[in-house]
C-alpha cells in the first residue's frame, strides 16, 4: 500500500508547491499594489490569506487537470523517465502561463482596477505594438518571473521520483485514482458548498474594496472564458420592478426642439482630479478649466464602467455595462441595441464616429455601427503614418485637427463622436512637445496635458468654422486613471474612482453655471434626445440632465458588486444583499457601514439596484434593447 501511495505523495508535494507560489504572487500583488487596498490588520491578513487559499486551490486544480490526472491514473509507466518528462512539460505549459497572468496583473491591475480577465484580449493587434513598450516599462516584472519560475523548478527537482519501478497494484491505484480524483472535485468547487465559488464569495473574506486581493489573476482569467449567459433575477413582480426602475422613456412632443450638430468628445483617462476647475484649481487642463468657465457643468458626474470600451457603449446607446464583459465581447454582442446615432437618423442626421486608433481595435467601429453611426473614421482613414504613436494609434493633436476639417465637410445636422487616445499608457507625447507639460506626481499626467492641449487646439480651429455656432458640444471622460495615483483622499475609494469631468458647452452662451445633480454617461444619450426634439419612445437607463424630476442616480458594476448613489449615499450589492451603505460625503474612505443605522435608505436603494439589475438582465438575456413595451 506504501508503494502505491508513493506516487500520491509526490502529486501533494507538487501541488503544495504551487500553493507557495501562489501565496507568494499573492504577496507582491499587495506589494505592488499597496497604494489602491492600505495597510491590512492582522485579523484581515489571515481573514485574507484563508479566502486566498481558497481561490488557489481552486485555481490549481483547473490549471492542472491534465497533470493529476496523469499522476494518478493506474498505469505501469509512472516510473518512466519518459513519463515523468511528460508530466513535467505538462506542468510546466499550464502553471507558467498562470503564473504569467499573475506577474502581469501587478501592473495591470492599475489600470484596470480589476485582476485580469477575458476582456484583456480585447487589446488585440495592438499588444504586439505594445509589448517592446511594456518590456520596457516593466522590465522587472520579467525578472520577477523567471526568479518564480527558478524558484519553483527548484522546488519541483527535489520532488522526482525513484528510478526504480514500483511493484503495480491496480486495484489500489483504481481505489485511489477515485480518491484524489474526488478531491480534486471538491478542490476546484472550492468547498462542499451546494454551488462552486465564484469571485463574489471573495467578499467573504475581505471588504468590499480588497476582494481582489482574495482572488488571483488566473482564477478570474479562466472564470471569464466561461462567457457566462447572465441569470434573470426575480427580485419582484414585473409591475413592482417598474416602479422602482423603468427605461422606458418619451418625452413631451409639444416641447421645443434644437436642430444643432451634436459633438460629443471622449478623454482617454480624464479623471477628475486632475481638472484644476474641478479641484480647487490644482490640476494640469488649463483648456478645459477655461472651457469650463464658460460652460454648463457637473461636478457630480460618473463613468459608468472602469474601461473604455463599456464606457463608449454606455455613451452611445444609454446602456451600463453591468455585467464582467463588455457588451461587443459578450454573448449578447449581437443584440438589438438602440443607439442615439439610430434615433438622430430618423431626424435627418449625418452620424459619425471618430478614433485614431487601430481599426477594429476593442471592436469600437462594429459597436459603432450597431449603435447607427454609419461613418467609421480611425488610423486607416486618417492615412498618414507619420503621426503613428507605435502603440495604440494617431497622436490626438493630429487626428484632433483631421477631426475639426472632416466633420467642416459633413451635411449638417451632425451628430460626431470623437474619444481620444493619448492620455493612454504607455503616455506618449510627440518629441517636438518634451518638456511642455507637467509631469505632476502620476505618470498620465504629461499625456493629459498633452491631451487637452490637443482639445484647446481643436476648439481653436472649430470655431473659425461655420457650423461652430450652432453645435453643442458634450465633453466626457471614459474613465479615470488608476485609483493608486489618486492623491486627494475623496477619490480613494470605488466612487471617487469613477469621478470624471462633464460639462456642456454651445458658443452662444445658451449653457453655462453649475449643477450639482448626480449625472452619468448613460444620461447623454436622453439628453441629447431630448435636446433634438425626438418623441419616439426609447430605452434607456439614464435620464436628460436637463429633467429634474425624481432622485438622480448612478450605477456601477466592478469586480461583481454593483454600486449605486446619489448625492450622499452609496450603497454596495453584491446581486443577494447588501455589502455595505455609505455616507461618501463624510466618510470618504467608506469605511464606516451604516447599513444598520439607516435600514430605510438602505431598503429604497437596495430596491432600485435590483431594480436595474432585474430590468437589465432581463432585457439583455431577451434582446429586449429595441423594445419599448413595458
Amino acid at each position: 500500500m506504501k508503494a502505491q501511495l508513493f506516487h500520491v505523495k509526490v502529486l501533494v508535494q507538487r501541488i503544495g508547491i504551487l500553493v507557495l507560489a501562489y501565496f507568494v504572487l499573492r504577496v507582491l500583488f499587495y506589494f505592488f499594489n499597496f497604494k489602491v487596498f492600505g495597510s491590512l490588520s492582522f485579523y484581515e491578513s489571515i481573514k485574507i490569506i484563508l479566502g486566498g487559499l481558497r481561490f488557489d486551490i481552486t485555481t490549481i486544480v483547473y490549471y492542472n487537470l491534465p497533470f493529476i490526472l496523469l499522476h494518478i491514473i493506474p498505469n505501469p509507466w509512472h516510473e518512466k523517465k519518459w513519463y515523468q518528462t511528460s508530466l513535467h512539460v505538462v506542468f510546466i505549459l499550464f502553471n507558467y502561463f498562470a503564473f504569467a497572468l499573475a506577474v502581469a496583473d501587478f501592473e495591470y491591475f492599475k489600470f484596470n482596477n480589476k485582476r485580469i480577465t477575458l476582456d484583456v484580449l480585447g487589446m488585440g493587434g495592438a499588444f504586439l505594438n505594445l509589448l517592446p513598450q511594456f518590456i520596457k516599462d516593466f522590465w522587472y516584472l520579467f525578472i520577477i518571473y523567471v526568479l518564480v519560475i527558478v524558484g519553483t523548478e527548484k522546488l519541483y527537482d527535489k520532488t522526482k521520483v525513484k528510478k526504480e519501478r514500483l511493484p503495480v497494484n491496480y486495484v489500489v491505484q483504481a481505489f485511489l485514482f477515485i480518491v484524489v480524483l474526488g478531491a480534486s472535485f471538491l478542490g476546484a468547487r472550492g468547498g462542499l458548498q451546494t454551488i462552486p465559488i465564484t469571485p463574489i464569495n471573495a467578499s467573504e473574506y475581505a471588504t468590499f474594496n480588497k476582494v481582489s486581493l482574495v482572488t488571483n489573476s488566473p482564477y478570474t482569467f479562466i472564470f471569464s472564458l466561461q462567457m457566462r449567459q447572465l441569470e434573470e433575477k426575480h427580485y419582484f413582480d414585473d409591475s413592482t420592478c417598474k416602479k422602482y426602475f423603468s427605461t422606458l422613456q418619451k418625452f413631451d412632443s409639444t416641447a421645443s426642439a434644437k436642430h444643432d450638430n451634436i459633438v460629443i468628445i471622449v478623454m482617454e483617462s480624464f479623471g477628475k482630479e486632475y481638472v484644476g476647475k474641478l479641484n480647487n484649481n490644482k490640476g494640469y487642463t488649463p483648456f478645459l478649466d477655461s472651457l469650463i468657465g464658460v460652460s454648463k457643468v457637473y461636478p457630480n458626474a460618473y463613468a459608468n464602467a472602469e474601461r473604455s470600451s463599456k464606457a463608449i457603449a454606455a455613451i452611445m446607446t444609454g446602456v451600463p455595462s453591468l455585467m464582467d464583459e463588455e457588451i461587443m465581447r459578450s454573448l449578447y454582442q449581437g443584440n438589438c441595441f438602440f443607439g442615439l446615432g439610430t434615433a438622430l437618423k430618423e431626424k435627418g442626421y449625418y452620424t459619425s464616429f471618430y478614433h485614431g486608433g487601430i481599426n477594429g481595435e476593442f471592436n469600437l467601429d462594429r459597436f459603432g455601427y450597431l449603435a447607427g453611426f454609419d461613418h467609421y473614421f480611425g488610423r486607416n482613414e486618417f492615412g498618414d503614418e507619420r503621426y503613428f504613436d507605435g502603440n495604440w494609434g494617431i497622436y490626438d493633436e493630429e487626428f484632433f485637427q483631421y477631426f475639426a476639417n472632416q466633420i467642416s465637410k459633413q451635411p449638417e445636422p451632425f451628430c460626431s463622436v470623437f474619444f481620444s487616445l493619448s492620455s493612454h499608457h504607455p503616455y506618449n507625447v510627440p518629441k517636438k512637445y518634451k518638456g511642455k507639460f507637467p509631469k505632476g506626481n502620476a505618470e498620465v499626467i504629461e499625456s493629459i496635458g498633452y491631451a487637452d492641449f490637443s482639445l484647446g487646439r481643436f476648439f481653436e480651429t472649430a470655431a473659425k468654422m461655420p457650423w461652430f455656432k450652432n453645435t453643442l458640444f458634450i465633453v466626457v471622460a471614459d474613465h479615470t486613471f488608476g485609483q493608486h495615483e489618486f492623491t486627494s483622499e475623496k477619490y480613494k475609494n470605488s466612487l471617487g474612482n469613477f469621478s470624471i469631468p462633464f460639462i456642456l458647452y454651445k458658443a452662444d452662451g445658451s449653457f453655462a453655471g453649475v449643477d450639482s445633480s448626480v449625472v452619468q454617461q448613460v444620461d447623454i444619450m436622453p439628453t441629447v434626445l431630448k435636446y433634438t426634439g425626438y418623441h419616439k419612445p426609447f430605452t434607456g437607463f439614464g435620464k436628460s440632465i436637463t429633467d429634474s424630476e425624481g432622485n438622480r442616480y448612478s450605477v456601477q458594476y466592478i469586480n461583481r458588486l454593483y454600486q449605486i448613489h446619489d448625492r450622499k449615499y452609496v450603497l454596495i450589492f453584491d446581486g443577494e444583499r447588501t455589502v455595505g451603505l455609505y455616507d461618501f460625503r463624510n466618510d470618504v474612505g467608506l469605511k464606516n457601514n451604516l447599513e444598520k443605522q439607516y435600514p430605510q435608505i438602505k431598503e429604497t436603494m437596495e430596491n432600485q439596484i435590483k431594480a436595474i439589475i432585474q430590468t437589465y438582465n432581463y432585457k439583455m438575456i431577451r434582446n429586449k434593447f429595441c423594445d419599448t413595451a413595458e
